[in-house]
């Protein structure tokens, strides 16, 4: 069969979900479909996998509806104490200390917590209930590879390559973040229906980070090299390479090669040709390289062993990628600070740290006019009805400008402290000015300017946002905190202070639960707005986030960073789906023009890049 069609039928076979045997359990009760843990945050469902740490159910977070695994600590031979207390009594004559076994279990959480890839299970929460211990991660829907070759026997080369390869890549991220796996073998490699391999179970991690004496050797007879079963030698990267040439054995034989100490003592191993099974000699020159006994004879790398395979014929089901690169505007001299566009979708606004304002007409693609000012430009903002920009200039001045003809319609403020960030309301009342003192103004636009001041923050406040009800308005601060205030009251209601570096950015979600926002510390926190606390964290950007974007008709975000990235992430699942790198400098901001499905971005390099969205993407169906 021609690997492609083997990859698409394979896929199409997967399952919706599990049964777990009896024996699985090794006496272990789940808990009762319906229970509610944390406070009722989560209702657990029926129970669809387990392994020698836990049971793993189904779930639901209730907060959002998100459809989520949950898994509860719960290792073999220990028994919860009753219905109600799900403390564990150890089994009669156990040798091994429960609160270490409990530690390899945080410490997975904490590990799986540094990655954000597609190819390592995503994690959003661990906590005690009860006093059981439960780790919330994604809800995977597929197989593992265990299970494929249980029903499979053995797959194809080309198949079996790609699926290798796919692993490979997600050890190189592993490896360069000086973390070994310890127990990769089919039982711990996930095939999703949509054509992702999921590496599992970071327990065996643990070891490997803390290296303490005491701590148990996890280990697979036929995975395991020789050195996983020294206590007094540290595993290195080429232990994991070692599983992966046993995994690739298995994958094309149907059986895993025979263990490491009885290779040791003289147990030979059998080549694939020699078991039935058509192997190329570069992939059987390969295992021998992968599977020797000794270290130093192995690949030196991930990267050096995905050089060394062959590249299948063969890709995932054919999907339309999430945007296509346009051409780029340009015509700036110097770096772009902000994007604007009008409501209409007519007209982008551009300005550029020289103190430059350029007008590009989107129907024409083409730049309309320029404007030069004598002050740098810090911040500016479009009037909800298009008649006017407001533009925050150096020194604390804001001045009006008449979109339709750029002619100046006066100054608005002047004088110090200067405005670092500007906002119109969502109803065109008010303009809201942030001061570099942290101080806020709330300026009427139907008085003549006259205003109230929220005494904010205790740094420069870095960016507004308005609820999509207009009532909330979001403040990021440099002082490492986000505030959110009730425009009716002039109170504030809530202050999140989970970001250990500059808050550069906040955006509310289309609904308003949520506020997402971004900074020097390189992740996006959301927070509930209802509950006041973090509800989840994301990572992958490797430097400052600029700014956000909520796409709406999907619950899909973008973020830009001075990583010069920028990142599609889905807000159902929180976890990223695709990046794109744009310039050689940081972007810092973006708008989305509805009309031609068009993202623009801009920053150092000068550009305004645009990118095509795709259809499947603006639909939530990506």
């Amino acid at each position: 069969m021609n690997p492609r069609s083997q990859l698409s039928d394979l896929l199409a076979s997967l399952p919706d979900h599990r049964l777990v045997g009896e024996e699985e359990k090794d006496g272990r009760t789940p808990l009762a479909v319906g229970t509610k843990i944390k406070n009722g945050d989560y209702v657990l469902g029926e129970m669809i996998g387990c392994g020698s740490f836990g049971l793993i159910y189904a779930a639901t977070d209730t907060r959002i509806g998100q459809s989520l695994a949950i898994k509860e600590f719960y290792p073999n031979g220990y028994r919860r104490r009753s219905d109600t207390d799900w403390h564990l009594n150890p089994p009669e004559n156990d040798r091994t200390n429960l609160s270490i076994l409990q530690g390899q279990f945080e410490e997975e959480f904490r590990v799986l917590e540094r990655f954000e890839r597609p190819g390592i299970v995503k994690v959003y929460d661990l906590f005690a209930d009860q006093g059981g211990l439960f780790l919330v991660m994604e809800r995977l829907v597929g197989a593992t590879l265990d299970e494929i070759l249980s029903q499979h026997k053995m797959l194809e080369e080309g198949l079996a390559l790609w699926l290798i390869r796919r692993l490979i890549s997600t050890l190189e991220t592993i490896h360069l973040s000086g973390l070994v796996h310890g127990d990769i073998k089919p039982e711990n490699l996930f095939l999703t229906r949509d054509g992702q391999l999921i590496l599992l179970d970071f327990g065996a991690v643990n070891h490997y980070l803390t290296r303490a004496k005491v701590t148990p050797r996890f280990l697979t007879p036929g995975y395991a090299p020789p050195e996983q079963y020294q206590t007094k030698r540290n595993p290195d990267p080429a232990s994991d390479l070692y599983a992966v040439g046993a995994t690739l054995y298995e994958l094309l034989t149907g059986d895993p090669p025979p263990d490491s100490m009885k290779r040791t003592q003289g147990a030979r191993l059998p080549s694939p040709n020699r078991r039935g099974v058509s192997v190329s000699a570069q992939t059987i020159s390969v295992l021998g390289k992968t599977l020797a006994l000794a270290q130093e004879k192995r690949p030196s790398s991930a990267h050096a062993l995905l050089g060394l395979l062959p590249t299948p014929d063969i890709k995932p089901p054919d999907e339309e990628p999430p945007w296509t690169e346009l051409d780029s505007w340009n015509g700036h001299q110097y770096a772009i600070r902000r994007l604007q566009l009008t409501s209409d979708g007519k007209f982008l606004a551009s300005a550029d740290k020289s103190g430059q304002l350029r007008l590009w007409s989107m129907d024409q693609k083409r730049c309309l006019g320029v404007i030069e000012f004598e002050k740098e430009i810090t911040d500016m903002a479009i009037h909800p009805d298009d008649t006017y920009l407001a533009l925050a200039l150096a020194g604390g001045q804001v001045d009006l400008i008449e979109f339709s003809t750029g002619r100046p319609m006066g100054t608005f403020r002047s004088g110090t402290p200067p405005v670092s960030a500007i906002a119109f309301s969502p109803d065109g009342q008010l303009l809201v000015c942030g001061l570099f003192d942290g101080r806020v103004e709330l300026r009427d636009l139907e008085q003549r300017g006259k205003k109230k001041i929220l005494r904010a923050h205790n740094a420069p406040v870095n960016h507004i946002s308005f609820s999509p009800s207009g009532r909330l308005l979001a403040l990021a601060s440099n002082d490492r905190t986000t505030s959110i205030w009730d425009l009716r009251s002039g109170r504030r209601i809530r202050l999140f202070e989970t970001h250990h570096r500059p808050v550069q950015v906040g955006k509310f979600s289309l609904s308003g639960r949520f506020l997402v926002t971004g900074g020097s510390d390189m992740s996006l926190r959301v927070f509930d707005v209802k509950r006041g606390d973090e509800f989840r964290r994301l990572k992958g950007h490797e430097a400052m986030v600029w700014d956000l974007l909520y796409l709406e008709t999907s619950d899909l975000l973008l973020s830009c960073s001075a990583d010069r990235t920028v990142r599609l992430w889905d807000m159902t699942n929180f976890r990223e789906l695709d990046q794109i790198s744009l310039s050689d400098g940081w972007l810092c901001s973006m708008v989305f023009h509805q009309q031609t499905s068009t993202l623009l971005v801009a920053g150092v390099d000068k550009s305004i890049h645009r990118l095509l969205l795709c259809n499947r993407l603006l639909k939530g169906k990506i």
